[in-house]
């Protein structure tokens, strides 16, 4: 049912699609005064697509996580490295696991981000959307990722 979810809204954005290399580097929110996704670092390792995001947090953002991506194209017979529409990711944490839905407009990304709890915390799942743009932000957390999801 989830993944129906995702499917119909992913489908609801139209099929415009962008290469590989449209993605690829590093992308901070739009919004510098937003709470949730802060930045991500999107890439290939072995000819995989990886993605590495961070969330708002004081005094420095906080790693999320890293982990693989699936490429969507148009139909079932699109070439992916000239004519991706999405990367999909899941990115299991705590307390909720976030799944990116990661699309290219233009210079931009429009990421929609579903937050799901995982334990019983009270709240409720929810989705929110972020535009970002390339570029660095000076209070994100480098180093290797804490939370990769990668084998």
């Amino acid at each position: 049912m989830r993944l129906m979810n995702l499917i119909l809204i992913f489908m609801a954005f139209g099929t415009a699609s962008a290469g590989l290399e449209e993605f690829w580097g590093h992308w901070t929110n739009a919004n510098t005064s937003s709470d949730g996704l802060a930045a991500l670092d999107i890439g290939s390792r072995g000819g995989d697509v990886t993605v590495q995001a961070w969330g708002v947090c004081e005094p420095e953002d906080c790693e999320w996580g890293e982990a693989y991506a699936d490429v969507y194209g148009p139909n079932s017979s699109s070439d992916l490295s000239d004519g991706a529409i999405a990367l999909m990711t899941t990115l299991i944490g705590s307390p909720t696991d976030k799944t990116l839905l990661i699309r290219s407009s233009g210079e931009e990304l429009l990421v929609d981000v579903f937050y799901r709890f995982v334990y019983g915390v009270g709240q409720n799942n929810f989705a929110a959307q972020y535009r970002m743009v390339q570029g660095n932000t000076p209070n994100m957390i480098t180093g290797p990722p804490g939370n990769s999801s990668l084998s």
